[in-house]
Order: C-alpha cells, then structure tokens, then sequence
C-alpha cells in the first residue's frame, strides 16, 4: 500500500518538484521578507500572515490569509489568500484569488483577480490589461493602460481605461474620472437605464441577455448526481481510508490549500514539459490523467469535509452513515458555494486547492511512513 502510495504522489508533485528547482520555500504562521531582503530565486511561501516587502528577482507563489505584498516583485506574482494588499510592484502578471483584494501599487503586466470585493485605489496602475470577477468591484481613480474586463453583482468605475470596457452587472455606477478611450459595453440580463448609471461615459453601448436557465440547471444536475453516485462507490470501497483522510484534512486547512496551491501550478507544468522529448510524452499523458483523477478525487474529499463538519455541529460523535449523508449533504454545500453568483469562483479555487493538497500531502505522509493520525504533520 505504501508503495503503490508513493508512486501515486510521485506523479502528482514531480512536476512541481521539477519546476521548482532554483526556489526558495518558507512557510509558518507569519513568513517575512523584509524590506532590506533581496532574493533572485523564485519565493514560494504559505503562511497565515505573509508579509513581501523586499526585492525579489524572480516569481512569486504565495498562499495564506492575510497577504500584503510592499516590496517589488521582479516576475510573476501568483497569490491566494483571504485578504490581498498590493502596495509595491508586480513586474509582469498578477493573478490572485481571495475574499478581498485591495491594489495600491503598479502591476507592469495583465491582472486576473477574483474575490468576493476587489478595490484599485487611486494610487494603482496596471500597464496591461484587467479581468475582474467579484461582488463588488471599485476602481477608485486608478489607471488600466489595457482592456478592462468586469463581472459582479456591483461595479463602481470612476478611474481611467487605456483601451475598451467590457462589464457583465445589472448594477452599473460610473463616476465623474471615469473614461474609456474605446469605449464602454455594459452587458445585463435586466434592463438597464441611463439616468441609474451615475455620470454617463461617452460610447457607451448596452445589451441585454438572458441566460439559458433551464439548459444550466438540468446539466448540473446530471453532473452533481453522477458525482454524488461515484463517490458513494468509492466511499464504500475505501471507507476507513476515506474517514482517516477527511480527519487529516480538517487539521490543517491552509496548510493543505497552500500544497494543493503549488501542486495545480507545477504538474501542468511538467506536463507541457514532458509533452516536448518524443521519449518521455506517454510519461507525460500518463501523469495528466493521474492529476485528472487526483483533482477528482480532491472535489469528493471537500465535499465529505464540509457535509460532515455540518452534520457534527448539530450531533456528537460520528457514525458511519454520517459519513454517507455527509458526502450528499457536501454537495449540495459545494452546489451552492460554487454557483454563488461572481465569489463562487473564488470559492471554487479555494476548495479546488484545498481538496487536491490534503490528498497529496497525506498520501505523502503515509507514503514515507510520517505520522498522520492526531496531528498532521
């Protein structure tokens, strides 16, 4: 069994382990790079507070709940966190996911952000373009040389847009800075009027849509019952593993969310990788499917976690039907979660990461015969 373990999480981070040559990793409740600090190697770090505030040459991979970056970021800054302050400088992409994201500093490449509030303050300028998905996006007189993309249940615009806008709300607010070189689309599944929209941008074009509501519900549906079956054979058939990995994965939540992180990043990676020598390419479909079932496989185990961890709240000690109406009751938790309108990404992202780190990580520990019952280690 540990063999066969072993194997199974080899695939899953060798590419991550192949990619991440050159890093630097720190992890722990407050990880710091002071303002003093210079690193040219790529910094991966995960940690309930994560404070950047010096000079990196390189990339930057980050996970954890308070996230502010004030230093310089030379790269790429990947970043995933409940709260996201950029202050200093993202040299090329930004993309970060999280329950609020705040931008008050320069990011020299695009920005992909997800969060359930996104603010671009005054002070903020991005050299590239914007794609924002959110409850509530503010962009507060800052600057988007590129394009500006935005979904969210409210948008408020009163900053500066190099290109065109495109924006998917039925509550638009423009403010008197706000402009758009090319020109505004608003895109509505309401009907919107020009007198709501605060100071009206020139070239603005609306459209209204309605959305194939009927078609969507039913396909998931299907899917979430297909799922729902699946898990329930494979519960059924690895019952006591299953109960020991869902007591694991409640131990150490962004512990967990921080490897599923840097795992989603690297095996893509060593896929595309391994794709380039002829030699190695059956290596590389092989890995692809390992992480398609892993990431599979991750989805079930949230969806156990979070329908057991609801359960239990109401009665004491669990049984083993509670782990059954536990996995029915995850899915719907998850069902709605997900769906939720603009943050369900963000949560989708979270439990993705989450689900897929905590199978890897115990896999591993079991696999090189570490502890993980009691305290995960």
């Amino acid at each position: 069994m540990k063999k066969s373990g072993l194997v199974l999480l080899s695939l899953i981070i060798m590419p991550f382990l192949a990619s991440a040559q050159g890093s630097i990793y720190k992890s722990g409740s407050l990880v710091q790079v002071q303002e003093a600090d210079s690193i040219q190697k790529q910094l991966i770090a995960a940690g309930e507070t994560v404070e950047m505030s010096g000079w990196l040459g390189n990339d930057f991979l980050s996970a954890g709940r308070f996230m502010m970056l004030k230093g310089m970021v030379s790269d790429d800054a990947i970043i995933a966190g409940q709260q996201v302050i950029i202050d200093g400088e993202v040299g090329d992409l930004l993309m970060a996911a999280g329950e609020t994201i705040i931008i008050n500093g320069i990011v020299k490449g695009d920005a992909f952000l997800a969060a359930r509030e996104i603010r671009i303050t005054e002070g903020a300028r991005i050299e590239g373009n914007a794609a924002l998905a959110g409850e509530t996006i503010v962009l507060e007189g800052g600057k988007i040389d590129g394009w500006l993309r935005a979904a969210g249940e409210e948008l408020t615009l009163n900053g500066e847009v190099g290109q065109f806008t495109d924006l998917y709300s039925n509550n638009v607010a423009f403010g008197d800075e706000y402009q758009a070189t090319l020109g505004t689309t608003i895109t509505s599944e309401e009907t919107l009027y020009r007198e709501n929209l605060g100071v009206v941008p020139a070239d603005l074009t609306l459209n209204v849509q309605e959305a194939p509501i009927v078609f969507i519900i039913v396909s998931q549906i299907i899917f979430y019952l297909s799922v729902l079956i699946t898990g329930m054979i494979l519960l059924r058939i690895f019952q006591k593993k299953a109960i020991d990995i869902h007591r694991f994965a409640t131990e150490k939540f962004w512990k967990n969310t921080g490897v599923g992180l840097l795992t989603f990043i690297g095996v893509p990676l060593a896929v595309a990788l391994l794709m380039l020598p002829v030699l190695t390419i059956p290596l590389s479909i092989l890995l692809l499917l390992v992480f398609i079932l892993a990431l599979f496989t991750g989805y079930l185990l949230v969806a156990l976690t979070l329908g057991v961890m609801a359960i239990l709240y109401f009665k004491g000690e669990p049984k083993v039907s509670t782990y059954y109406w536990g996995l029915a009751l995850g899915m719907i938790i998850i069902a709605i979660l997900t769906n939720l309108p603009f943050i369900g990404f963000v949560l989708n992202a979270l439990l993705l990461f989450f689900g897929l780190g905590s199978l890897s990580y115990y896999i591993w520990l079991e696999s090189t015969g570490k502890k993980t019952s009691g305290t995960a280690q």
